[in-house]
């Protein structure tokens, strides 16, 4: 089965294929353009470049969050569209998840996406060399609570996520050596781990239809906050 996975929740945001478990194409980029903008044209080249028609799509993984508001918002709208066009489910799957999928079983990890000032949208997980098993979150946690809850564990743990390379010094002074520090790759949201999310999703039966694809922002945008719910 053809299934493409789309992330617009973070800046670097891609389209990925996949004919069952095999990557068949992922394009990503990290520019200052509108994932509007991007999107559907990244999606077209790389079914264009793979030699498959939409007809051929037989589900959709789509990140829905925690991230950038607007992003998560484009995201979403294209994956109902697109399921709706096409007569195919999507699975929904969080940016935290794919960070951590793959990660070796027992292993524990903590995603932290940046949600700046110092905070991220962030959960623990079990790893599983799979589909990740979620233990704490998600919320919205300051570096220093992450870092102490990572010493106070007193076991090894993974961090991934943009949160975690933003504020990398703030860890590595409160894990007590206990934090696997994170490569610059492991900041990033790949469509291929949403899109392998996706099918873990399709197994254990946690696909939705287009009315049924929600948006995951965790908290309220900060246009909400300041009009105090009434916008």
């Amino acid at each position: 089965m053809i299934s493409v996975a789309i992330d617009t929740s973070c800046m670097t945001g891609g389209v990925a294929i996949l004919d069952g478990t095999r990557l068949v194409a992922e394009y990503m980029l990290s520019v200052k353009r509108t994932h509007s903008e991007r999107l559907m044209s990244s999606l077209a080249t790389a079914m264009a470049d793979a030699k498959l028609a939409p007809c051929d799509i037989g589900l959709i993984s789509c990140a829905v969050g925690p991230g950038s508001f607007t992003g998560i918002r484009i995201g979403v709208a294209s994956a109902k569209a697109m399921a709706m066009a096409l007569g195919v489910r999507i699975a929904p799957v969080t940016g935290l998840e794919a960070l951590c999928y793959g990660l070796p079983e027992g292993d524990v990890a903590y995603a932290m996406i940046d949600a700046k000032h110092g905070f991220s949208y962030a959960a623990k997980y079990l790893c599983t060399g799979g589909m990740p098993g979620l233990l704490e979150g998600p919320s919205v946690l300051s570096a220093e609570e992450i870092g102490l809850a990572i010493a106070e564990g007193g076991v090894k743990c993974h961090v991934r996520g943009d949160g975690a390379l933003a504020n990398i010094e703030a860890l590595k002074a409160l894990t007590c050596g206990l934090m696997i520090v994170p490569s610059g790759e492991d900041a990033t949201i790949r469509p291929s781990k949403v899109g392998m999310c996706g099918l873990a999703k399709m197994e254990e039966g946690g696909l939705v239809d287009a009315a049924g694809l929600s948006p995951y922002y965790i908290k309220r945008s900060e246009a909400e906050v300041k009009c105090g719910g009434k916008c």
